[in-house]
């Protein structure tokens, strides 16, 4: 009663030059139909020896991810969020990986394996329960922290139906003031189901945590969905922020800043390395930002440094004014 249209992707291997066992054959197949169908649906694709190393790194990647996990060996670090005087008015959790045997390996790069495999959701937790550790810690030392610091969740966290309970739960344990917890999702994030994100950031929302859009403008930006999404602020992302020192004309990014503030909308620049940057996104109307300008992200006991240097010079200012 039905017509079915069947349609097929191909892995293909050349016997016995790239591979030369019954194994080997059918594992170097399948990479290359794995590839195949990452590339496109119904496509063919040959197999080459370098698919081969990369596979291999990729399982690599993959074991001592795990065995960072199990081992504590990924470490968390802040980099701070300031207005146009310098001063500081938040920051954001990042994490980062220093292998034993090979070194710094990018979040870029291990990041995207934890997403295929699954590790992003007990390395999501982790950042989650580290971040509001030292948080917490920051607060009862009477750290001079100002503002939000920003988590960074996952597409693949956030889709959890348990998401916002653990996440409730994590604040609460912790015994710091939600009010000083931001979120930071990105748009993909936020492509199922609206009314079901809706309600989740609603949720977080009414439990007094901030919800900001990570690399705004990158994804599948879309005034109609925006406008229903409960927002606290809006980031910038570097590669726009890049073109802004060449050419101060950027009519995205004037665009964005403008939505922002219509909104009502905290917007955040990210990636600001140069005082020209700064300068043009000042002109811009632009209020906040985040970058190696400022200060790189920084390990705990650093960055507690550089906030009490900020405060001393935030004292400074204030006696001048």
């Amino acid at each position: 009663d039905h017509v079915l249209d069947v349609g097929c992707s191909v892995g293909v291997v050349m016997f016995p030059t790239e591979a030369d066992t019954v194994i080997d054959v059918v594992r170097s197949a399948d990479i290359a139909l794995y590839e195949a169908k990452k590339r496109q649906r119904g496509s063919y694709f040959v197999f080459t020896p370098q698919m081969r190393e990369l596979a291999n790194e990729r399982l690599s990647l993959e074991k001592g991810l795990r065995h960072a996990l199990q081992k504590d060996q990924l470490s968390l670090f802040f980099q701070p969020q300031v207005d146009g005087t310098g001063q500081q008015v938040g920051a954001e959790a990042l994490i980062r990986w220093n292998n034993p045997a090979q070194g710094f390996i990018s979040p870029l790069k291990f990041i995207r394996v934890a997403e295929e495999t699954g590790l992003i959701n007990p390395i999501g937790d982790w950042v989650m329960q580290k971040s509001l550790l030292a948080l917490a810690d920051w607060l009862q030392k009477d750290v001079p922290f100002s503002g939000n610091l920003a988590i960074n969740v996952s597409t693949w966290q956030f889709a959890r139906p348990d998401f916002v309970r653990n996440t409730q739960q994590l604040i609460s344990q912790s015994g710091v003031p939600p009010e000083r917890v931001t979120l930071e999702v990105t748009e993909s994030a936020l492509m199922a189901d609206v009314q079901e994100v809706v309600n989740k950031l609603n949720q977080l929302r009414d439990f007094g945590v901030k919800i900001a859009l990570d690399d705004f403008g990158t994804g599948y930006s879309s005034l109609a969905y925006l406008r229903d999404l409960p927002l606290d602020a809006l980031k910038i992302d570097k590669s726009f922020v890049d073109e802004v020192a060449a050419n101060p004309h950027q009519p995205l990014v004037e665009s964005m800043i403008a939505i922002g503030k219509h909104m009502q909308l905290k917007v955040v620049a990210e990636g600001v390395e140069t005082q020209q940057q700064l300068i043009h996104l000042k002109a811009m109307g632009c209020h906040f930002y985040q970058g190696y300008l400022f200060s790189k992200a920084l390990p705990k006991a650093d960055f507690e440094k550089w906030l009490q240097k900020n405060q001393v010079l935030r004292n400074i200012d204030q006696h001048l004014r």
